[in-house]
């Protein structure tokens, strides 16, 4: 494959990325995007052309976008150059921390690769083509023109995330579709890499949840809730609502992923919440926007999809099984007295067992088969 058709398969790949963080509980995807401009040679090239220490540039890059990544806070949001998992991302701290273990032979080198990161920044988000400005919709940092420089625009965006546990999910979710052959995102991940960004998003919950606070029993039954909330984050969730065709209720939108939102950093803010405080919550988005239940009930339930697969739904597709199956599959008990025959019109028993039907099928049998043997019939 010539160079030129390796960068565009990187250009795809990170519009890709961009279009998936448009998915219920997919922000982490930001993520992989920072992850993958800083280590593809391709894509750095248009940036390093000139670097003569290109690999010593390229090493810092590496390091400061994973130190950045590496410290997430279960709120949101990367606490990287802040003192404490409770504090606001950084980038600028993140650059100061690095500056004093330097040597003098390395600060120039660093000070270079510090440039080349603001600008892939600023290529992440305003790319025409791969852009988070033009493809995604879940960030709304970069709508405002108040950001003078990339490191602050950077932390924004961070800020912005989804708590811990949901983008967790966002991951086991993608695990599971990528098993099931039935993926709907946008992207394509190998299963190794979503297993790496799973993993850090487990160290980073587990630096600042005890498992005392929150166990893996715990984490598991708040995710759907995780999901579902995301979802009313989600630009599915404005397809949907603008399906429903109500201008009074499409001016809903706002105010639901408002309250979403609300409820998502309250979960992650109370380790101890279970079941019964969280869907108590819900009910009341619910109760303020009926149309945002119509639509929930829609939603495939992830867990429950995950059983239906291993008891023999072969179709592949992540789905619930049809009503229509299950309506058939009633129909293994026994007629009740007000049951009517489709074929004669009679109560008490079904088309397949009707009595005239077996008789007109008998005499239709015996027929052919006369017409077929006319030795016997004779």
């Amino acid at each position: 494959m010539s160079d030129t058709n390796t960068h565009n398969s990187t250009k795809n790949y990170l519009k890709d990325l961009a279009k998936a963080t448009n998915k219920p509980c997919a922000q982490w995807l930001l993520l992989v995007a920072l992850d993958k401009v800083t280590k593809d040679h391709n894509y750095l090239e248009a940036f390093l052309s000139k670097e003569k220490r290109k690999v010593k540039v390229r090493k810092h890059l590496i390091s400061l976008v994973e130190e950045y990544t590496n410290k997430l806070k279960p709120l949101g949001g990367s606490w990287a150059g802040s003192e404490s998992p409770d504090g606001p991302s950084s980038m600028e701290g993140v650059l100061n921390n690095n500056m004093e273990n330097f040597t003098d032979n390395d600060i120039e080198d660093f000070y270079n690769a510090t440039t080349y990161l603001r600008a892939i920044v600023i290529d992440l988000v305003d790319n025409p083509d791969y852009g988070y400005r033009n493809n995604s919709s879940r960030f709304a940092s970069f709508t405002s023109t108040d950001f003078e420089d990339a490191y602050t625009l950077l932390d924004a965006m961070t800020e912005e995330l989804d708590p811990l546990e949901a983008m967790a999910e966002g991951i086991n979710q993608m695990i599971a579709l990528t098993y099931n052959r039935s993926i709907d995102f946008t992207v394509n991940i190998p299963v190794r890499e979503l297993r790496k960004w799973r993993g850090i998003l487990c160290d980073a919950l587990r630096l600042t949840y005890s498992t005392q606070r929150l166990s893996q029993v715990h984490i598991l039954e708040r995710a759907p809730f995780m999901q579902e909330l995301s979802f009313l984050r989600s630009k599915e969730f404005f397809y949907y609502l603008n399906r429903i065709k109500r201008v009074e209720e499409t001016a809903n939108v706002t105010a639901v992923r408002g309250e979403a939102k609300r409820l998502l950093r309250d979960i992650a803010a109370n380790p101890s919440w279970g079941k019964e405080e969280i869907e108590a919550r819900l009910r009341d988005i619910y109760t303020s926007y009926p149309e945002t239940n119509v639509i929930c009930r829609k939603l495939p339930n992830f867990h429950n999809n995950n059983n239906n697969n291993k008891a023999g739904n072969k179709s592949g597709n992540g789905r619930q099984p049809r009503a229509n199956a299950a309506r058939s599959s009633n129909r293994t008990s026994a007629p009740r007295n007000n049951d009517n025959c489709h074929h004669c019109g009679e109560s008490g028993h079904w088309a397949r067992d009707c009595p005239k039907k077996t008789k007109t099928n008998n005499k239709g049998n015996n027929s052919n088969n006369n017409a077929k043997n006319p030795e016997t019939s004779a």
